[in-house]
């Protein structure tokens, strides 16, 4: 998360003509207020993401408080203080600011009026606004909205804390010293004996702390948080978890996994796999005959299929969720039947609820554009004895073009993640709710968290230029069915969606210099089409230009009502697991299948028809990449590869 401040503190004020009264503690208020805020421990804010204007004329004051609010970005926390004059306005009486060159008798007219400072603060890019004001009648910028009305959530609002309600508030609070609710304001963020929680000393900590402050300051201080979430004004390092790691609850300690590499030759299917984990490797292969032309074109004819089913408005029915997912099984019994070597269908159909079996896939030509076929919902027959066919009972994980290797197994560090959402607001809460997830999370620093509007491709482009250790993209996509066929993803800002090819996102990916992964998520919704083909075709393309793992996953409408506003710390999105257990250096391929696992445990029943089947790839090129890189990004998603031999440090 970005973090940007603006201090003003105006006193100079004496128009020729007749201005208003100066002022003694705002000269001291913002110096005060600074050390605050960067202090080196319990700081929330770097000396360099602070700007401190003083005595700001009214055209001036306008400017910097516009100004910096429009260059907020999405992730940012942006601060805005001020000190000075505040005047009530007509019969609103609402409150305006006032620059230090307002004559007293043209103070209405002239001041800035705070439902102003309101519309750009609504337009802001910021996911969480905090402003503070010192100065008389500050409790006027409160409006309509009372203090209960705090949201539950994580993610973006607009918090307000102020000096007083509609009164007159005292200059300074000593001689030569800054105001007493601004010196109240900084002794709370620095007071170690204010513990928080989860690391930060929130604004409702601080509010609570100002209102029970001995001396009583008075007035009495007010609040206003039309906000989602908790923000944070202050750090508390010791109120984090005694062992400053992530919890991952259920993590399957005793669960093997099986890697089978299965490679589509020109004319065979040839699986190999260690069975007994003893060096000795097992082989197994089959023609292709049984992968023909009717076949092939079957399968395509079921996605097809259940893409249609996924995007009729009568879609939130159990019948047409069955439907969609049937059609998708069956694509997945076809490839089970027509690609699988017997031996391998033997081993999925055998693994016991201790073994997963990893399905490595390599297609090489002419076979390339089977990758994107539904691979993750290879489907056992029931006739083999199955008692719970489908999804390989659970016991698959599938990746694509090539055996990973593991990276070498370290003590996790700070994993800086961005998430983006451009998906319809209708399907937003599934994002939300990860961010509301990492930000809870010690070892996660969120660089940027979705809200309810579809992020632009400019704000793609911002992520990307926080660094981020890990990229999530939530957007709608679409397959294009051209020669070869093209997938892209969907971002808002207009009244048409604005579609960006997979290599275009790689592109601009390439300047994120150590990024370790790349997660994608999509609905098989509008504005999307055959969003099931094309993730697999995104996140291949991404995988192949940047050589670092891209994990996908499509979800069909309807698993939106299943995120809720309860506490973030309960993991709930595949997501939000997934990165804590890699996050906490546990290997990919057990990470996927644990997030999956543990998603499909507790959904309601009639949920898991719209659950996705995630999947990823993971090339000899990712271990390259990271082994260049080794010395700058290797302590970061330690376990990110699966088994395999250790880089080293």
């Amino acid at each position: 998360m970005g973090a940007r401040a603006l201090l003003i503190g105006n006193w100079d004020y004496g128009h020729p003509d007749g201005g208003m009264a100066a002022l003694r503690g705002p000269r001291h208020d913002v110096a005060h207020l600074k050390e605050a805020l960067t202090h080196p421990t319990l700081g929330m804010f770097k000396d360099g993401e602070i700007d401190v204007r003083e005595n700001l004329t009214a055209d001036a004051l306008s400017d910097a408080l516009s100004e910096t609010i429009a260059a907020s970005r999405p992730g940012d926390l942006l601060l805005i203080y001020y000190s000075g004059h505040g005047e009530r306005l007509g019969a609103s009486q609402q409150l305006g600011l006032l620059g230090v060159d307002v004559p007293y008798e043209r103070r209405l007219n002239r001041a800035l009026p705070a439902d102003m400072l309101r519309s750009w603060l609504e337009e802001a890019r910021a996911s969480s606004k905090v402003i503070v004001l010192d100065c008389c009648y500050s409790g006027q910028f409160r409006g309509d909205i009372v203090d209960d009305d705090v949201l539950a959530t994580f993610g973006t609002g607009t918090v307000v804390l102020a000096s007083g309600g509609n009164q007159v508030v005292p200059d300074e609070g000593e001689q030569d010293g800054p105001s007493a609710f601004t010196k109240a304001l900084a002794t709370v963020l620095v007071d170690p004996s204010l513990p928080g929680s989860d690391g930060i000393l929130t604004a409702e900590d601080v509010y609570a702390a100002l209102d029970g402050f001995v001396p009583r300051l008075q007035p009495r201080p007010h609040r206003n948080l039309d906000a989602q979430g908790r923000i944070g004004l202050a750090r508390r390092p010791g109120a984090a978890r005694e062992d400053g790691q992530i919890e991952v609850r259920g993590w399957p300690d005793d669960l093997r996994v099986v890697p089978v590499d299965l490679t589509l030759k020109r004319s065979t299917v040839v699986a190999s796999w260690d069975r007994d984990e003893n060096g000795r490797i097992t082989t197994d292969e089959r023609d292709v005959t049984a992968l023909d032309g009717t076949r092939l074109a079957a399968i395509r004819r079921l996605c097809e299929l259940a893409d249609a089913v996924m995007r009729a408005k009568d879609y939130g029915e159990p019948s047409w969720q069955r439907r969609a997912r049937g059609a998708l099984e069956t694509a997945g019994a076809n490839l089970f039947e027509a690609a699988l070597p017997r031996a391998v269908q033997r081993l999925l159909a055998e693994a016991d609820d201790e073994v997963v079996v990893q399905l490595n896939l390599t297609f090489e030509p002419p076979w390339a554009q089977l990758s994107e076929f539904p691979w993750e919902f290879l489907n056992v027959p029931a006739e083999l004895g199955v008692e719970h066919a489908g999804l390989a009972q659970r016991r698959l994980v599938v990746s694509r073009s090539g055996p990973p290797q593991r990276l070498a197994a370290r003590e996790p560090d700070i994993v800086d993640v961005a998430v983006v959402s451009s998906v319809a607001p209708r399907y937003a809460r599934m994002p939300k709710r990860l961010g509301a997830e990492l930000v809870a999370m010690p070892k996660i620093r969120t660089l940027a968290t979705p809200d309810d509007r579809p992020a632009t491709w400019a704000q793609l482009l911002e992520a990307v230029d926080q660094k981020p250790d890990c990229l999530v993209v939530c957007a709608p996509l679409l397959r294009v069915d051209d020669h070869p066929p093209t997938a892209k993803l969907g971002f808002g800002g207009g009244p048409e969606t604005d579609w960006r090819t997979a290599e275009s996102l790689a592109d601009e990916l390439r300047r994120a210099r150590g990024l370790r992964a790349v997660v994608l998520a999509s609905v098989a919704a509008e504005a999307g089409l055959d969003a099931i083909r094309a993730a697999p075709m995104v996140a291949s393309v991404l995988n192949a230009e940047l050589g670092v793992p891209v994990v996908f996953i499509c979800h069909t409408p309807g698993l939106e009502a299943y995120v809720d506003d309860s506490d973030p710390h309960e993991l709930k999105t595949f997501i939000g697991l997934l990165l804590a257990a890699l996050a906490s250096g546990k290997d990919l391929v057990r990470s996927v299948w644990f997030a999956r696992d543990r998603v499909l445990r507790y959904i309601p029943a009639e949920l898991q028809p719209t659950f996705g089947v995630p999947g990823f790839f993971l090339s000899p090129a990712s271990q390259a990449r990271a082994s260049v890189h080794a010395e700058r990004s290797l302590p970061k998603f330690a376990g990110i590869g699966g088994p395999g031999k250790a880089e080293p440090r």
